[in-house]
């Protein structure tokens, strides 16, 4: 599995992690670990650019680490309805609400992971035909890629980064520097035709 991106509030320390994988009202696991698939320029990984597009987390004191997984990780990717009929166990609660069973899935997985594929089957106006509304609903609660992890045995070993804020200070710099020098060359280029 590829490096993740975790967003912390605090000091990130794996061994204070809590986890009680009992589905809140969004269908979320009431603690675990969540992370998203780090991407380059790291401001593309999920968590990062959706916390920068919609204004969360961005001027407050977030801390983002790159957590490097065991080889022998093992985690259940869902990608399409398909997966999710035929892998993630569901459970009710006592409003007959329906909800996946985080509990189940640990017992075989460290975590599992969200592609853009499965969360945009959340994301449309209207749940698609053959998309029940509680799926539809819980999936629109997730906002990017993501994987909810349900121990902390899968982490080989953490860095911190820096503060969000800063990531993308350093970020539009370096990304205002590129587009400054592929407007010099262009302009040269140009230059150089007319001659």
């Amino acid at each position: 599995m590829k490096d993740q991106i975790i967003m912390h509030c605090r000091e990130f320390d794996p061994e204070k992690a809590e986890f009680d994988l009992t589905p809140n009202i969004v269908g979320k696991p009431e603690k675990a670990l969540w992370s998203s698939t780090m991407m380059k320029p790291i401001t593309k990984t999920g968590w990062l650019e959706w916390s920068y597009y919609e204004d969360f987390f961005v001027n407050g004191h977030y801390s983002v680490f790159k957590v490097v997984p065991k080889e022998d990780v093992k985690v259940l990717t869902i990608n399409s309805n398909e997966d999710i009929k035929r892998y993630l166990p569901l459970i009710k609660n006592n409003f007959n609400q329906i909800y996946f069973d985080y509990h189940k899935l640990a017992k075989k997985y460290d975590g599992v992971n969200f592609t853009l594929g499965a969360i945009a089957l959340g994301k449309t106006c209207y749940p698609p035909i053959d998309v029940p509304m509680w799926l539809y609903m819980t999936l629109n609660a997730f906002d990017c890629e993501s994987t909810i992890w349900f121990n902390n045995k899968w982490i080989e070993n953490y860095t911190y980064i820096g503060e969000i804020k800063d990531i993308f200070r350093r970020d539009k710099v370096c990304i205002l520097a590129e587009r400054k020098n592929t407007l010099s060359t262009t302009k040269k280029r140009e230059k150089r035709k007319k001659e």
